[in-house]
């Protein structure tokens, strides 16, 4: 039924039959953080109590629930806002009411990561049985203690775009935008073992051998972004996620003319990490700045060559790049426009982690006929 499910009878929808597993995921976005301070719907954050009305009329054998780690905090809400002193008195009253109707209950946070999906995304999930058989929490899959690493948000990165250069932009970037690439630049490229893109997607400059290392910047509060070699951090319906990469050469492959002022990307680091200041051109005296310098340009080490960062570009991940990271297969059908996209994807559940705990938790023969 693509329909409001208040207007959705549970006897009518299941026709007499009995019903092995519900899964229920009530709307997130009146409980999640990144609401901020806009007021909260009763009617939306009001929707766990289906899972009570569906329990009562038609029974699931067990029932799944999925919301954001907030939703432990579900309480009566008064002029928009959460009444703190009741703060989780509904959830509680929801694990209560199930339990009246027979079912044990259990819930936990769990990150997708350890089970296989490539983002790091927090959900509180919630399990349900009246069969009497105990409720199982699945195994990690992926990463320390366990056979397989985490996947990685490099791995889902169309490395054949690598967006526009930050530099010479019609319209320029933010202060806040350019200070956070400044900073990922230093930590992810020049301080550290860079993330380098595979070498068949490396993009041509006359020849030259020109590596590309990239880091996940992120565009909200004062985050600074991560590796790309670590899952993406939680992927919401309003993308905050930019793919930045530094563009090296060796240093010897830098013609006279490019050395006398060809590339401004010291200026555009000693625009932050000289103690305050404006960007200095390199035609220019230039300020302090914290990483080594030759000749006005920054450079970093990579595989026992000392490289200059000739360009830094970033572009926004794309709705087929964020599909990935949640965990859904690379075939599956986007629709809509991007912004409709990215916020189905933000509003989605991880598969790999829904997977793992139904799989935990089907009915007998279930597994009979899996096998």
């Amino acid at each position: 039924y693509c329909e409001s499910i208040y207007d959705v009878s549970p006897r009518e929808a299941t026709q007499g039959a009995p019903v092995g597993l519900l899964w229920a995921s009530p709307s997130c976005t009146h409980f999640s953080r990144a609401r901020g301070a806009k007021p909260v719907s009763k009617q939306e954050r009001g929707l766990g109590w289906m899972i009570v009305r569906w329990a009562a009329l038609v029974a699931p054998r067990v029932i799944e629930a999925e919301n954001v780690p907030e939703w432990v905090t579900w309480g009566p809400v008064r002029r928009g806002r959460p009444v703190a002193k009741h703060a989780g008195k509904y959830f509680l009253m929801l694990v209560e009411h199930l339990r009246t109707l027979g079912y044990e209950v259990e819930w936990r946070v769990i990150s997708a990561a350890p089970y296989g999906a490539p983002t790091t995304r927090d959900r509180l999930y919630l399990i349900a049985r009246r069969d009497g058989v105990p409720i199982t929490w699945p195994a990690p899959t992926h990463g320390p203690g366990t056979q397989r690493p985490f996947a990685t948000a490099g791995s889902c990165i169309n490395w054949s775009n690598l967006g526009r250069s930050i530099f010479g932009r019609k319209k320029g970037l933010a202060e806040a935008t350019m200070a956070r690439i400044a900073r990922g630049l230093v930590r992810h490229v020049l301080n550290e073992p860079a993330y380098l893109a595979p070498a068949q997607s490396t993009p041509s400059q006359e020849d030259r051998r020109v590596e590309v290392a990239g880091w996940i910047a992120k565009h909200y509060g004062g985050v600074t972004g991560h590796r790309l070699d670590r899952p993406l951090g939680t992927v919401t319906a309003v993308d905050h996620h930019s793919l930045a990469t530094a563009i090296t050469v060796p240093l010897q492959d830098l013609t006279p003319e490019e050395t006398a002022g060809g590339h401004v990307v010291a200026a555009f680091l000693s625009s932050y990490y000289s103690g305050g200041g404006t960007a200095t051109a390199l035609n220019r005296p230039l300020p302090a700045i914290v990483t080594k310098a030759r000749h006005a340009l920054v450079t970093v080490h990579i595989a026992g060559v000392d490289r200059v960062i000739v360009d830094v570009r970033m572009r926004m991940l794309s709705p087929r790049e964020l599909a990935l990271c949640q965990g859904f297969p690379a075939d599956y059908l986007l629709t809509g426009t991007v912004s409709e996209q990215i916020g189905r994807i933000g509003n989605s559940v991880c598969p790999a982690v829904a997977c793992a705990i139904t799989r935990a938790n089907v009915l007998p023969e279930w597994h009979r006929h899996a096998a």
